[in-house]
């Protein structure tokens, strides 16, 4: 059987997260983890560029994509490009929440929500996304990418924001 393809984005300070996760998960999944782009510091392509590589190249497959949420995600112009790219395909997007993260533990209401990507928070607030807490005995991963994958049929995506074009 052919298994579902995820796109899984992170921060580089969650790499132990990430690499929890793709052991865990890796027999259910097929990840796609792009590295962050070496392009981005060395000035060769435009921004312009470089997301319609995202969206060309890395995405295409793609099901749903997985956003990691630590402390420092929000703050990569590389996790908010992707995101968008998610969006203009429409594929299915949900977060995790990681114990690095302020909002870790929620239940109803997040702490502090300027924490989480506001690109995936703008779609959480739509019901197109949704977010989940870091369990890593308890995940129901395979029913997230379902739910994230059905409510691309549901809902429309919110892709308004401006892009960033730089790390905050």
């Amino acid at each position: 059987m052919q298994k579902d393809k995820i796109l899984l984005i992170s921060h580089p300070n969650d790499e132990e997260a990430k690499n929890t996760f793709l052991t865990k998960y890796e027999k259910t999944f097929d990840f796609i983890c792009p590295a962050l782009l070496p392009e981005i510091n060395n000035g060769l392509f435009t921004d312009e560029m470089l997301i319609k590589h995202i969206e060309t190249t890395i995405i295409t497959d793609a099901k749903a994509a997985i956003i990691l949420v630590g402390s420092e995600t929000w703050k990569q112009k590389i996790v908010d490009w992707t995101i968008a790219g998610i969006l203009n395909q429409q594929k299915g997007l949900f977060g995790i929440i990681l114990s690095t993260n302020n909002n870790f533990g929620f239940s109803k209401k997040l702490t502090d929500p300027a924490t989480i990507p506001s690109r995936l928070m703008s779609n959480v607030k739509n019901k197109y996304a949704q977010l989940y807490n870091w369990n890593i005995i308890n995940m129901n991963v395979t029913q997230w990418v379902n739910d994230a994958y059905h409510n691309t049929k549901t809902y429309r995506p919110n892709n308004q924001a401006v892009l960033f074009r730089h790390n905050q």
